[in-house]
């Protein structure tokens, strides 16, 4: 049986804290309180045939900082996104290590180790897909994603 890579969930919500929005009844917004090690898929974005790849290869392993907001979305623990993290590592399918790699659907979005990433914009409702930093609490979660 594969070991879970990851934090637990006693561990998660004791490292974030609601942030209460009287004018929003649906408020799945939380500031974090501990940086938080988190995973999400990316692509290297290297061509085969002459087109650039479509499937992810690359999972990365980011660190959300303590003060950055984090959105989970009602009903959707697996899936969460961020308005910042720093890039702890990229690691290729094949376990190689990997400097570079970017987002599939945000091209211009680049993950390089050691460089913070921030999105666009912060999509603070609970839509499941929604803009930010994507992630996953587990390791596995994001590879099977």
């Amino acid at each position: 049986m594969s070991k879970l890579v990851g934090m637990t969930d006693g561990q998660f919500w004791k490292s974030i804290r609601l942030l209460l929005d009287p004018g929003n009844p649906d408020n799945c917004v939380y500031r974090v309180l501990k940086p938080l090690t988190v995973f999400k898929k990316l692509n290297t974005g290297q061509r085969e045939f002459g087109y650039r790849t479509s499937g992810y290869n690359v999972i990365c392993e980011l660190r959300i900082p303590a003060q950055a907001l984090v959105v989970i979305p009602r009903g959707c623990f697996e899936k969460m996104r961020a308005s910042s993290a720093e890039v702890v590592a990229l690691t290729a399918r094949n376990g190689v290590k990997v400097k570079v790699a970017y987002n599939c659907l945000k091209r211009h979005l680049k993950y390089e180790v050691g460089h913070k990433v921030y999105p666009h914009k912060l999509d603070k409702t609970n839509e499941e897909c929604g803009a930010g930093i994507n992630f996953f609490l587990r390791k596995q979660r994001a590879i099977e994603f």
